[in-house]
Order: C-alpha cells, then structure tokens, then sequence
C-alpha cells in the first residue's frame, strides 16, 4: 500500500487545498472500504454541527493489510507532501488519524476546523463503491460561514484524496447522505511539534467513504475522524506537530 501525490491540482481558493486524483489505487482502497464495512468498531458521536459514526484508527486493532495507514513510513511520507505543497516552514507532525462515517439523513454543517494551537492541516481520502451524485455526501467548500458564499463541490471518487490548510476561512460542509451510508477516516498533524490529521471515510452501504488527513503546526502527528493515528508519548499511534496548529 502507498499514497500516491502525483496527479493532483492546487488550488489558493477559496482557501488553500490541494485535490489528488488517485492517492490510493482501487486494490488498495477497495480493501480498506471492505474492512470499513464489516469490521470496523464504529461509535456514535453527536456534535453541534454534525452526527456521525467514528473510531480511532490508533486505537484499534487493525489487519496487518493496513497497519500502513498509520506506519511511521506513511505519516512521514504523507507530512512530506503536504510540507512541499503548502509551503510548510517546519516540520509536520501526526496528530490523530479517524475514520468517520455518515448514514441516511447524517449531515456536516459549515465549519473551518479551527481551534488556535490545534491541527494546521487535514489530508482527507475518500472511499466507496457504487456511489452516485443522488446519494449525496458531496464535500462543499466556502468563502464564509455562509451558505450562499459555496464556492466549490468536489465528488467523493473512491480513492481519491483531499488536503487542505485549516484557518478561519477554511469553511466547508458534507451535503445530507440520502439512501446510503458514508464513512471516511482522518488523520491530522500539526506543525512545531508537527501535528498531523488524516481521515478516511467509507460508505457503507454506497458506498461513498472518505478518509482525511489534518496536519497542524505543532510537534505532534494526529489522524482524526475515520483514522486517528497519535504518537505523543502516552497513547499508540503517531503524534506529530509544527509551530502553529488548526483544526
């Protein structure tokens, strides 16, 4: 297993971000939305802004198929890349990495991911299998916290992958999911200590999943919703930070 950044587009609004075309390849995807789906101990988590289902990817028993997601080779690859994109002066950290799932009439309203001193970055990686645009769970971007400012919808194409710099103005939003599920995982980061998120979500029934990476400016590497992988000294995983974090 290997992330792959080589076709992907940058882009500065309406905040920075970077979209991948292929970060995973389909074996390598299919195989991790599968383990999603039938074995993954998914929880339920009310939030004000969402509802969903999650789990830490660093606190759970993974296969030994994809241990690699939260390996010390993958979170140094995958804070690498994000360093080079974003123009990144120190050096990235893991923070937590997450798998997330939505399921029928499951939403996530704008926010920005925001908490000063918190992940600066976020790497997402999407999943699923049969999924169509009715199903919904399409990632909405913003120029405000307002929902007339949408600037941008992107499709969850199953391994494709998502990074972008989280900061007062990085709103976005995951539009209502309609006859199916979807799932992703997380893993976050931060700079200074670097911190690093990356999740990945999955969609259970159709299988529309999506895994996402935050990466933050603090020592510290952090893997969030759908896979959270933490490394700081006390918990398993892989902590990484920078300087400044957001989450």
């Amino acid at each position: 297993m290997k992330f792959a950044f080589d076709r992907n587009a940058q882009s500065a609004a309406p905040f920075p971000h970077l979209r991948i075309n292929e970060i995973l390849n389909r074996g390598d995807a299919d195989r991790i939305l599968l383990w999603l789906k039938v074995a993954a101990p998914w929880k339920l988590v009310v939030a004000d802004f969402y509802e969903q289902l999650e789990f830490s990817l660093l606190d759970s028993a993974l296969p030994p198929e994809l241990k690699y997601l939260i390996s010390n080779d993958s979170i140094e690859a995958i804070a690498a890349q994000l360093e080079r994109a974003f123009g990144v002066g120190s050096q990235l950290q893991l923070v937590e990495a997450s798998a997330h799932k939505l399921t029928r009439g499951q939403t996530i309203r704008i926010h920005n991911d925001y908490l000063e001193g918190q992940e600066s970055h976020r790497l997402l990686i999407q999943l699923n299998e049969g999924w169509e645009e009715h199903q919904g769970g399409l990632l909405m971007l913003f120029g405000s916290d307002a929902p007339e400012s949408l600037r941008n919808i992107l499709l969850p194409i199953h391994g494709s992958g998502f990074a972008f710099e989280i900061s007062p103005r990085s709103f976005h939003a995951v539009s209502s999911i309609n006859p199916t599920r979807r799932t992703n995982a997380a893993h976050r980061n931060r700079n200074g200590t670097s911190s690093f998120s990356l999740a990945q979500g999955v969609e259970a029934d159709s299988r529309s999943s999506a895994c996402s990476v935050r990466v933050s400016r603090h020592p510290g590497f952090f893997l969030q919703p759908g896979v959270a992988c933490k490394l700081n000294g006390s918990r398993t995983g892989v902590r990484l930070a920078a300087d400044r974090a957001n989450r």
